[in-house]
């Protein structure tokens, strides 16, 4: 019974098709297009006739066999939701976004037996998990680890991956298994310039090839030249879709950027803190050694006589290109990363190692990254995840004070995010987590700053928001700010100092 319903569905649908289809492929679509009912129609011909075609409230849209469709919208519209359906339904896709590389940490972390084998665990190797993939040949991950120059990576530990770097090994994967539909959200988020361009050099021999690439974006720069199609989603609608003249509607720019608002001040900011000893540095790193074992060459450093000095006060914009060793930084100065006590590493003119408490340092940094990011699961309101900024945990454990919820209220307003106060904060999407966690180092006001790419998957509008936010705290909130980002249009007016990393400056 099942079967002949599928079928007589099938039958309506394709009867349907040519008239709905000409109605919303002829141009611009401005009638709202709801993204969160079930697909009713999954097809794939030989020829010309569309492959899948997604049927809406009101109207739909028809992605066909070679076509490169691109959807953008604020943080939030859905497009996340919409990326894992498309993969989820269309013939031989798959999708390539944050979830899932959050998905494959998560197998790395149940896979591992360090509590077992008295030594730590490094898990699978990028070459392990290429070379454990359906339908892989040794030629196809000889030919996936050039194409995306992940050679120097085969050998090391898929946990121990920076986001770029996984995003490559994700990548890689998908060629290996010959996908004809690729859905990349954010394909180009947490990558270096040379790597973007690099990246995009590969998409475009993609679909020169034949595939049929599915873009989700938040930068408007980062649509490739040759989309076909386009599409606008806002509050779980599809407002605009057609071909890409949607993309220079007046309506579009209307709605695009109707989220970016310019604060005058931070919520709860009470100006400069009273400074440590003026002639000491905030952070000192001295002569730093960082290295992890490789199984070719036994030895794989990240850093060798490496130093950096922090004065308070002063702000610095941290760059360098995929694993040269920023997160490694950054971990080293928040007592994160274990080999930190190994080294002459001082924060607040205190020595790690000689005794300190981990949390009597923590509690005077606020930080951001996509590691926080990985391991806030914990099923928190998002009021409580701000909140937890000022106890330095993951999840809340102890009870707040109604200044505190205050406070994070007022966070919560200026972020445009009111209505998600009550929301547990695993539901939200990738860039409204973002700035959920922006405001959770912001909170507490802290003495230094650690943001490492806090733009990552925002929308322009809330993107300038956060730039903007960054500027004022670090010109008038008192915090020392270390800012970490691949792009330079991100700039922040009140930084000066400029560490560019580079293998050379990290290995002396």
């Amino acid at each position: 019974m099942n079967r002949i319903k599928k079928t007589l569905i099938s039958e309506l649908v394709a009867l349907l098709y040519p008239i709905i289809a000409s109605y919303g492929m002829a141009g611009t679509v401005i009638m709202p297009l709801s993204i969160h009912t079930m697909p009713l129609y999954f097809f794939r011909p030989a020829g010309i006739m569309p492959f899948m075609t997604i049927m809406y409230r009101t109207s739909g849209f028809c992605i066909r066999h070679g076509e490169t469709w691109v959807f953008t919208g604020p943080s939030g519209c859905g497009k996340t939701t919409l990326a894992r359906s498309i993969a989820s339904t269309a013939e031989n896709a798959t999708y390539i976004g944050f979830e899932a590389q959050e998905a494959l940490l998560n197998e790395e972390r149940e896979r591992d037996e360090t509590d077992f084998i008295n030594q730590i665990d490094p898990g699978r190797s990028v070459g392990d998990y290429l070379h454990g993939l359906p339908g892989r040949t040794p030629d196809s991950v000889t030919r996936a680890l050039s194409l995306f120059g992940l050679w120097e990576l085969k050998d090391q530990g898929i946990k121990y991956l920076s986001t770029g770097e996984m995003r490559k090994v994700l990548l890689a994967a998908a060629v290996i298994e010959e996908k004809e539909v690729l859905v990349l959200d954010d394909p180009y988020t947490s990558l270096d310039e040379q790597t973007r361009r690099y990246l995009s050099h590969t998409f475009t021999d993609l679909k020169n090839s034949g595939k049929t690439l599915v873009f989700f974006v938040n930068r408007l720069s980062e649509i490739p030249d040759y989309a076909t199609h386009a599409a606008l989603l806002h509050n779980g609608t599809a407002v605009l879709a057609g071909d890409t003249s949607v993309l220079h509607s007046p309506l579009f720019s209307q709605l695009y950027h109707l989220h970016t608002r310019i604060p005058d001040t931070l919520p709860g900011m009470k100006g400069s803190k009273d400074r440590l000893d003026p002639e000491k540095p905030l952070i000192c790193l001295s002569d730093i050694h960082v290295s992890y074992h490789d199984r070719d060459s036994g030895v794989k450093e990240v850093f060798r006589n490496f130093s950096f000095r922090v004065m308070e006060g002063e702000h610095w914009k941290i760059t360098g290109p995929n694993g040269v060793g920023k997160s490694t930084l950054l971990s080293l100065i928040t007592g994160d990363h274990p080999q930190c006590y190994a080294n002459d590493v001082k924060i607040f003119g205190i020595s790690r190692g000689s005794g300190e408490s981990i949390w009597d340092i923590k509690k005077d940094i606020g930080i951001v990254s996509s590691a926080l990011q990985f391991d806030y699961r914990v099923r928190s309101s998002v009021t409580g995840t701000i909140i937890s900024g000022f106890y330095d945990s993951i999840g809340m454990y102890t009870r707040h004070s109604p200044g505190q919820e205050a406070l994070a209220r007022e966070w919560l307003a200026l972020l445009g995010m009111e209505n998600q106060a009550c929301l547990p904060f695993p539901g939200l999407s990738f860039g409204q987590k973002r700035l959920v966690l922006i405001a959770r180092a912001m909170v507490k006001q802290p003495r230094l700053l650690i943001l490492d790419e806090p733009c990552q998957g925002i929308d322009p509008g809330n993107r300038e928001l956060v730039l903007q936010l960054i500027d004022i705290i670090a010109s008038k909130g008192g915090a020392t700010v270390l800012y970490v980002t691949h792009h330079q249009e991100d700039r922040v007016p009140s930084i000066k100092n400029h560490l560019a990393l580079t293998r050379e400056v990290c290995i002396r």
